[in-house]
């Protein structure tokens, strides 16, 4: 997801690289505050000792530092790929993948969009609770025995939990209760697939393309051109020398179906050279539309939202 570090006003803020980023496991970082970098110190204690914050933690030890150095690489990789662009697509795909599988089970998105990254939880089908029942005997006594709930996957594979390892303290000496797990069939709608559609349904999306009359035009018409032969189904707007709604500069806006986004949108990303585009679906809600459900590419401009309606 998007991350302004600074912006949080926080003290310290670490994070994983070795999965979305896509760089070797082990990998990791760790922002801290100006004010905070003369009392924060390595875990491991090596020969930067005293000489400052990035002294301390650049070699700790004798831990080879190369998977490390690979970040950048691993940066330029996804930049390349379409950066901002391929967030959005991955988002996409996961929010929709989501809904879909909700509908087939008859359940729920677990969480709304606005909290989701590039993945998207749903909640399993319980039968007992669907029903109104109080929790199955299987659960019941998988919790008395063992102390252990039975984890969604588990449950769908064999219906109860697995057993504890041999070195769990506590003895078990009566057979654990016999179940079958709920069965789900993929193929078939849930009884709610028909009603079933994420939160805020994404009727289309609109790019708009800033440049300025005088010195960028040029490089927006060769985009646009680009846009024309390449995606014949996109719709272009008008060229819009002087601001017009809430937009502070020259633009133009570009028109296209939700299919477009995953071809379209990391077209845009690797040709729109120093052009800043401001992306967003198109959900009924304008301003949430142009602020909170937007993506950037390029640098932010600002925005006169508050003439939006809601």
């Amino acid at each position: 997801m998007p991350l302004s570090v600074a912006a949080l006003g926080v003290d310290w803020y670490a994070g994983n690289c070795h999965k979305w980023l896509m760089a070797p496991k082990g990998c990791a970082f760790l922002w801290t505050a100006p004010q905070r970098r003369a009392e924060t110190h390595a875990h491991i204690l090596s020969h930067g000792l005293g000489e400052g914050y990035l002294a301390e933690f650049d070699w700790t030890g004798t831990r080879d530092p190369g998977a490390f150095l690979a970040v950048t690489a691993a940066i330029d990789f996804l930049e390349a790929l379409g950066g901002p662009a391929l967030m959005a697509r991955n988002r996409a795909l996961a929010l929709e993948a989501g809904a879909m599988l909700a509908a087939r089970l008859g359940t729920e998105v677990a969480a709304q969009p606005a909290m989701a990254g590039s993945m998207a939880a749903i909640r399993l089908p319980c039968p007992d609770r669907r029903r109104g029942r109080r929790p199955s005997r299987c659960g019941r006594g998988c919790w008395r025995r063992g102390r252990m709930r039975r984890s969604q996957p588990s449950m769908a594979a064999s219906g109860c939990a697995s057993r504890p390892p041999p070195t769990t303290r506590r003895r078990i000496t009566r057979a654990w209760p016999r179940c079958s797990p709920p069965r789900c069939d993929l193929t078939r709608a849930g009884p709610r697939a028909e009603a079933a559609v994420m939160d805020l349904p994404i009727s289309g999306w609109h790019a708009h393309v800033y440049y300025d009359p005088a010195t960028t035009r040029a490089a927006a018409a060769a985009l646009r051109e680009g846009i024309a032969a390449g995606f014949p189904d996109a719709v272009l707007g008008r060229w819009h020398d002087v601001p017009v709604g809430p937009h502070t500069a020259a633009m133009y806006q570009v028109a296209f179906a939700p299919k477009l986004f995953p071809s379209l949108v990391p077209w845009m990303s690797l040709h729109r050279g120093a052009l800043s585009v401001l992306l967003h679906p198109e959900t009924g809600r304008q301003r949430a539309d142009h602020t909170s459900h937007a993506l950037w590419m390029g640098a932010p401009l600002p925005l006169k939202a508050e003439i939006l309606p809601e």
